[in-house]
């Protein structure tokens, strides 16, 4: 009895292991062929002079003219800036909104303003965390800075910097938790112009950025580090112009993982949580194009040519969405193209609604969900 009680149990198991490899299969290669219209909602005819971010629970507009904050088909917020070279960051429920060259932050968020927020110096970059906490490069004609502040405008850290000492910064990045801080540099060694990566920990420290900086990297011996971004509050990705990094920070920060220089010439950089992808241009006449997908500890998980045009390109709800004006396509993590569709109007941007398939189409003059079939 019991060696059948076994036997029956063992079968089970086999069973619900071939249903779940199953499953799996068909949701690998699941592709779709059209769609249904869940909503449109119409939008003031906008072209050529709007945009639109993912916030919230649906989009951010701004233009020429200002910022509004659109949920669902009415606008929660509106303000009027003037806008010229606009310095956008968003990150949880909190957007910073400046123009470069200016003194003048403006923080929001889904609710409205929630301060406007006096820098020391114009800037050339910002950066704000999901806790409302403020990071901005400056720049006073001759030296840069690194200025930090909470969502009540009070300084947390102040710092400067010069090219023949720290380096010119190029990229500033804040945690969710608004404790820690990355940036990338581009400074002098022995004459020669090289990259290297720096980490600050401000959290209960306040004062000047050298004493809150807890480790820095400058084997960039090759490569310029143009981008910094945090994964998560305790993960950061360094991308340079020929490889990436991965860093973990605690208290004091590490390298997990740095490729191998790439040989290949990159196109596209682009992250979420849990993922990582690089585009590159392929010699492939019939796929220029050439995507690797890595997880966060550097384990390369997909390999994928195409030979999709495209202008905009992100992780969405675990799929690849990329899109242009007219067409998106759309690839899951093993690499089956799940959705490829021409539109009849302009292709302002496309985003993922957070639902299974679902997606929002952001025309010149509408916003239209979908859900693939």
């Amino acid at each position: 009895m019991k060696r059948k009680t076994i036997i029956q149990i063992a079968v089970i198991v086999l069973v619900l292991v071939a249903i779940a490899a199953g499953i799996k299969l068909f949701m690998d290669k699941r592709q779709f062929s059209a769609y249904k219209v869940i909503r449109t909602i119409e939008t003031q005819s906008v072209r050529n002079e709007t945009r639109y971010l993912p916030f919230g629970n649906y989009f951010l507009r701004y233009g020429n003219d200002g910022i509004s904050y659109l949920n669902g088909e009415s606008f929660v917020w509106n303000q009027a800036i003037d806008f010229r070279n606009p310095l956008i960051a968003i990150q949880g429920n909190y957007v910073a909104v400046g123009e470069q060259k200016s003194n003048t932050i403006y923080l929001f968020d889904t609710t409205g303003l929630v301060k406007e927020i006096e820098t020391s110096y114009p800037m050339t970059d910002l950066e704000v965390s999901a806790q409302g906490v403020v990071a901005a490069l400056l720049d006073d004609g001759t030296s840069n800075y690194i200025e930090v502040t909470d969502k009540e405008g009070s300084q947390l850290v102040m710092g400067k910097t010069v090219f023949e000492g720290t380096g010119y910064p190029l990229d500033i990045s804040i945690s969710a938790d608004g404790t820690k801080l990355a940036v990338s540099y581009l400074y002098l060694n022995a004459g020669t112009v090289q990259g290297k990566v720096a980490f600050y920990n401000f959290s209960g420290k306040g004062g000047n950025a050298q004493d809150s900086l807890v480790g820095g990297f400058n084997q960039y011996t090759d490569t310029i580090v143009p981008k910094v971004d945090f994964l998560d509050n305790n993960l950061a990705v360094a991308f340079g112009d020929n490889m990436f990094s991965i860093y973990k920070i605690s208290s004091s920060p590490e390298l997990v993982f740095e490729t191998e220089i790439f040989k290949e010439e990159i196109k596209s950089v682009f992250f979420g949580s849990r993922y990582i992808g690089i585009v590159f241009l392929s010699s492939d006449k019939e796929m220029p194009y050439e995507m690797k997908i890595y997880d966060t500890s550097g384990k390369e998980i997909l390999t994928k040519g195409f030979n999709f045009n495209y202008d905009e390109i992100a992780f969405s709800g675990g799929k690849i969405l990329m899109n242009n004006s007219t067409s998106c396509e759309i690839y899951n993590l093993s690499g089956t193209k799940e959705f490829a569709f021409t539109f009849e109007d302009e292709v302002v941007c496309m985003v993922g609604t957070g639902k299974s398939n679902g997606y929002i189409v952001v025309n010149p003059d509408s916003l239209t969900e979908i859900r693939l079939k």
